[in-house]
């Protein structure tokens, strides 16, 4: 009993009823999961949280049909490199505005070293300390 109230995100006692707080379109895949026996995944489901709920309801992804998973993988995959994508960009622009930022103040350089120091904890040995 007490293992299930771990999972639910609330229970009243009165009526012995259990709350989970879950993505109700994602929730249909695995109520009909446990009807059928297969997995169903929708091309419009986030991967991620396709992923999360899946996890959390203790369903694998081998229980979906071939032809699916590997659409899903693949959306997964391209996903994947969005979001490297979208991280490197990122990256590259806050770099290049904590560069900015310091070139027309007074001891521009010395200020864009402390703060790096201070705010950058992998931009050198000293940062690390």
């Amino acid at each position: 009993h007490n293992q299930k109230l771990d999972l639910c995100d609330d229970y009243v006692v009165q009526n012995n009823e259990f709350f989970f707080d879950r993505d109700p379109k994602i929730f249909h895949n695995i109520f009909n999961f446990y009807r059928t026996g297969v997995l169903s995944i929708k091309d419009d489901l986030c991967p991620y949280n396709f992923l999360e709920e899946i996890h959390y309801w203790g369903v694998r992804i081998k229980y979906s049909q071939r032809c699916c998973r590997i659409s899903f993988e693949e959306r997964q995959d391209e996903l994947n490199e969005q979001l490297k994508i979208q991280k490197e960009l990122m990256a590259e622009l806050e770099k290049e505005e904590n560069e900015e930022v310091y070139d027309h103040m007074t001891c521009g350089l010395t200020r864009r070293k402390i703060w790096n120091l201070m705010e950058k904890p992998f931009s050198s040995i000293t940062a690390k300390l």
